[in-house]
């Protein structure tokens, strides 16, 4: 049974056994969050799969589905998905666009690198806290000594961001990266570039080398095969390389298939708890984790809305994060991946929701989206 719309499907919401930890009542106090206090909010973001649901968020009803449609139409949106406890329950595609069309996710790229830092962990052959020049020996006895994997995959690893390495036509991105010099101290500045990743890739492939395989064949068999993601668009150096930061081309449902595995589960491509390590505030930018922009500070009064396109725009020395939120309406737990131009994978885990947005130009907005799909919701 389902509601039809023209080129759309609203389908009945169903109950399922995913539970969350809600942090709505632990931080809605009087006082700022301190750095620290930021990351201690990963721990809500640990799903756990039980026969009841604890505090959850008020799921947006129907008429503030389609309403925050109607903005994304309105602003450019190609396509919007979606899932309530693993099930589609809304599809619609809008200004001429079709379910089959493969678009760019840029930024949205970068996450799927992040799910194999996580993989490579739990198995064992990579720990996110290890100083990079363990591996990179190159940079023992060099500024760059102390520089851990997180603080690649958080871009506050200090290096030059190296817009560059965007380019087609370069011979060997991951040399380029080792050998840029550092503009901050490590940790102590949030510097959104494809450098940092670029030299994450040169790791893991150094990593690899006992396995006797590649970055892209690690990611092909872990991450993309399970979620039956193949033959799709990507851009690599003259090495066959990838480059880390933008690249993938997916449909709308495509895309959401990454976002399901991560949200519940299906299919399970991280082990339990992984993911709660990508979704610690980091100290240079409390609103975003390993790739994922995060929503956590909204119970802070220091808390203000930032259109995370529009701030990333200056140099990284004039952009200012304190205290940003995506959307004063939304929860707490809610976490995000941004692409450029609207690119969105929206998670909210305590009303087991995930939103995917596609679309295209510059007027999309992450808050008034989201004040529509959250309007009279308790959050």
């Amino acid at each position: 049974m389902h509601y039809a719309f023209e080129n759309d499907f609203f389908h009945p919401k169903e109950i399922s056994p995913l539970a969350v930890v809600n942090l709505t009542s632990h931080h809605r106090r009087a006082t700022p969050f301190r750095a620290t206090e930021l990351r201690s909010v990963a721990v809500a973001f640990f799903f756990i799969t039980t026969a009841s649901i604890l505090e959850c968020a008020e799921s947006p009803s129907r008429s503030n589905i389609e309403s925050a449609a109607a903005f994304s139409a309105q602003k450019g949106g190609r396509a919007l998905l979606i899932y309530r406890d693993n099930r589609l329950i809304f599809e619609r595609y809008n200004n001429g666009h079709s379910s089959n069309e493969r678009w760019k996710i840029f930024s949205g790229t970068k996450a799927f690198w992040t799910a194999a830092a996580l993989l490579a962990q739990q198995q064992g052959f990579l720990r996110l806290e290890e100083p990079v020049s363990e591996t990179i020996t190159e940079w023992k006895g060099t500024n760059k000594r102390g520089i851990t994997v997180r603080q690649l995959l958080e871009c506050s690893s200090g290096l030059d961001p190296a817009f560059k390495l965007h380019r087609k036509g370069i011979p060997d991105r991951n040399t380029i990266a080792v050998g840029l010099p550092l503009v901050a101290p490590p940790g102590r500045a949030f510097i959104y570039g494809p450098s940092h990743g670029q030299v994450f890739l040169e790791l893991l492939s150094r990593k690899l080398l006992p396995q006797k395989t590649t970055v892209w064949a690690y990611l092909s068999k872990n991450v993309l095969m399970p979620l039956r993601l193949r033959d799709f668009p990507t851009r690599t150096d003259d090495k066959g390389v990838p480059l880390w930061a933008t690249g993938f081309e997916l449909t709308a449902r495509e895309w959401g298939e990454f976002g399901r595995s991560l949200l519940f589960h299906s299919p399970r491509i991280l082990p339990d708890g992984a993911l709660a390590d990508a979704l610690r505030p980091s100290r240079a930018n409390p609103a975003f984790g390993l790739c994922f922009w995060l929503n956590a500070a909204v119970s802070s009064p220091l808390a203000r809305i930032v259109d995370v396109e529009e701030e990333l725009e200056p140099p990284w020395e004039n952009q200012n994060w304190r205290g940003a939120v995506l959307s004063k309406s939304a929860p707490p737990d809610l976490f995000a991946i941004i692409g450029s131009y609207g690119q969105r994978l929206y998670f909210i885990p305590s009303a087991r929701l995930l939103v995917v947005r596609l679309g295209q130009g510059r007027d999309f907005r992450d808050a008034p989206f989201l004040d529509r799909l959250f309007a009279d919701t308790n959050r």
